[in-house]
């Protein structure tokens, strides 16, 4: 997500791309234009097979793939299960922050390391469909000010 921390992911996510890539991670780069695409690109490649994704921005940008991740149509069993990296380029990064304070260097050698670590995802239905969450989910007062 080059928008991601008011543009400043695009400028920084070459050099740890790079780095994953030298460590031998294979990535392969899909840019986001506009909000929501992202959810749009996961939901195809999770019905096409991939499982294993990489947030490059902040919380909007894993909240985007988890949502690809889980509301598409049901993908093909023989895939496994998705995991989730995050390369915390944004603004916020409140959820990288939960498990460590040094930010991308620490995500970078755990993705290298292939560290994981479960985690919950919070579905809410709603009468237009459904969200997934997996850091937070805020309500009355809270969704009003963040409004």
């Amino acid at each position: 997500n080059p928008a991601a921390g008011g543009g400043v992911c695009g400028k920084r996510a070459p050099a740890p791309i790079d780095r994953l890539r030298q460590a031998g991670v294979k990535v392969d780069v899909v840019e986001t234009r506009a909000a929501g695409q992202a959810t749009d690109l996961v939901r195809e490649a999770f019905a096409a097979g991939r499982r294993h994704f990489i947030a490059v921005g902040g919380d909007g940008t894993s909240y985007e793939i988890v949502n690809g991740i889980f509301s598409g149509p049901a993908a093909p069993a023989s895939g496994g299960r998705p995991s989730l990296g995050m390369l915390p380029l944004g603004t916020g990064n409140s959820f990288l922050r939960d498990f460590t304070d040094q930010g991308a260097e620490y995500a970078i050698e755990a993705i290298i390391a292939g560290k994981l670590r479960p985690c919950d995802v919070i579905r809410c239905t709603h009468r237009g469909g459904a969200l997934h969450f997996i850091n937070i989910f805020s309500i009355g007062f809270v969704a009003d000010v963040g409004a």
